[in-house]
């Protein structure tokens, strides 16, 4: 019994980390020296959400074209929205860019070494709300033309008014380096305008980084207000003072009791959780939940399982019209190690004998698994479930991107994930041993009664997480062959 348990472990965790490899060397074969760099420091966010209109112009593509839930943003794109509309970006890390109304922005990536990249983000018109997570390998540059903002890990917004830059800040750093070179550093509720002549002014407002300050600074540009620095501070001033009395209200009523996290996560996601009063609005990555009457919030995050390190998740609450930082929470992801199957006791090999190839770590085993090429010429795919969408394959072909709409207010969505195998016969088939049905890296399923080419089976994951699986079918001779889906729910 016990040799068996420690078969399927170490079979389990086989799969994911042979999945995971393999197509790390798919990706590897068709990339040469000369462009290994620029992919190491390439730019890539998801669409998380997009609300009126918005528009996608693909790099060396003259054509826009609508933009949608689940598409990728890449290096040199460019993103564009009318009137009362706005895009939600996620990076790989966590890091969340809210592109408002009335905004044209371009990304791309710079590569500075082996391992080390900055983002720039050059802003031709409008703002960009960012939550950027703290990662020692990247900084994202916000850049109008008048000045530079370097940002590694905080939370605001840039913007640009009439060509010139506003930088400013809900908490973290900022530098700000205006056209003749000269560096200016702002931090928590502190904002700084620099003019097109390269004149900076640096204003303390407790309205710093909230969607109202920027409101407030694009209906002064457009009544001209903002060409003489003196007459401009005035009037922020007036500004945040009417807007700190009516915060000073919205706290006041405001109560907020936070489950907090463990110092240490193993998975790429966290589920905040509070309690707090109802009808408030809470925004935490960009993302805007009103409490229900239960007085209960409660959010799902994820982020790559590559981006290890320190994560912070800002809460802001909001009654529409002023805002109120109501908690931080802080926890540091660390990858499992999980992936390798578990040591044998002395005890466990006094009562069965394991082979010391079963019970080497699995990312050895993955190698020997390797090795075996697939002479079947077995195909996994994974086509659309009832009523889904595929949005995007990647360059591999293996990789699909797959919208499913449900009704409002449903929390709980249930998927049909169907498996399609393909290029081998009744022959072919008896040879498969196992397919396992992965996510993150934990087994949802296993499928051990191999008798056909399809299969279907049920996968639950809340409305708010974006749900990736793996499916791997291991072949008789060690071999593996898998796909990759990715559920996101409209």
């Amino acid at each position: 019994m016990i040799r068996k348990h420690l078969i399927f472990l170490i079979s389990l965790s086989l799969a994911f980390v042979a999945c995971k490899e393999s197509a790390q060397e798919t990706v590897k074969t068709s990339m040469t020296p000369a462009n290994a760099a620029k992919s190491a420091a390439a730019f890539e966010a998801k669409v998380r959400s997009s609300l009126g209109t918005a528009e996608l112009r693909k790099a060396l593509d003259e054509k826009w074209k609508n933009l949608r839930v689940g598409q990728m943003v890449r290096d040199n794109d460019r993103v564009r929205t009318a009137a009362e509309s706005e895009v939600v970006l996620n990076n790989f890390d966590g890091t969340v860019f809210l592109i408002s109304e009335k905004s044209d922005v371009e990304f791309n990536a710079a590569f500075r070494d082996s391992v080390r990249g900055e983002v720039n983000v050059f802003i031709r018109n409008g703002n960009i709300q960012f939550d950027v997570q703290k990662q020692k390998k990247r900084q994202y540059n916000f850049g109008t033309g008048t000045a530079t903002a370097s940002i590694r890990g905080t939370a605001g917004f840039v913007g640009s008014l009439d060509g010139q830059l506003v930088a400013s800040l809900k908490e973290g750093l900022v530098d700000v380096k205006d056209i003749k070179g000269e560096t200016s550093a702002i931090k928590e509720n502190e904002t700084i305008l620099v003019t097109k002549s390269g004149e900076s002014m640096t204003i303390k407002l407790e309205s710093s980084g909230s969607p109202a300050l920027f409101a407030a600074l694009d209906s002064m540009a457009k009544a001209g207000g903002l060409k003489n620095l003196a007459d401009l501070k005035k009037s922020l001033q007036a500004f945040d003072a009417a807007y700190v009395a009516e915060k000073n209200k919205f706290g006041e009523n405001l109560k907020f009791e936070p489950v907090s996290l463990p110092s240490k996560v193993f998975r790429p996601s966290v589920t905040l959780k509070a309690k707090l009063t109802p009808g408030v609005y809470v925004t935490v990555m960009g993302v805007t939940d009103k409490v229900p009457e239960s007085g209960i919030y409660e959010r799902t995050f994820t982020w790559d399982e590559n981006a290890t390190g320190p994560k912070r998740f800002l809460a802001v609450c909001s009654d529409g019209s002023v805002e109120v930082k109501c908690n931080t929470w802080n926890t540091e992801y660390v990858k499992s190690g999980a992936e390798q199957a578990p040591e044998v006791t002395p005890a466990e090999k006094a009562v069965e004998p394991v082979s010391k190839a079963k019970t080497a770590p699995a990312k050895h085993a993955a190698k020997a698994a390797r090795e075996h090429k697939n002479k079947l010429g077995l195909v996994v795919s994974l086509p659309p479930s009832e009523g889904g969408e595929i949005l995007e394959t990647d360059s591999l072909g293996r990789d699909t991107l797959e919208m499913i709409k449900v009704p409002s207010g449903q929390v709980l969505v249930d998927a049909n994930l169907k498996i399609v195998l393909s290029g081998i016969d009744s022959a072919g088939v008896a040879e498969i041993d196992t397919i396992f049905i992965l996510r993150m890296g934990h087994a949802d399923e296993i499928i051990t009664d191999i008798s056909g080419t399809s299969y279907s089976r049920k996968v639950t994951f809340l409305k708010n997480e974006i749900a990736k699986y793996e499916v791997a079918a291991k072949l008789k001779d060690g071999s593996y062959v898998c796909a990759f889906k990715t559920y996101i729910v409209d």
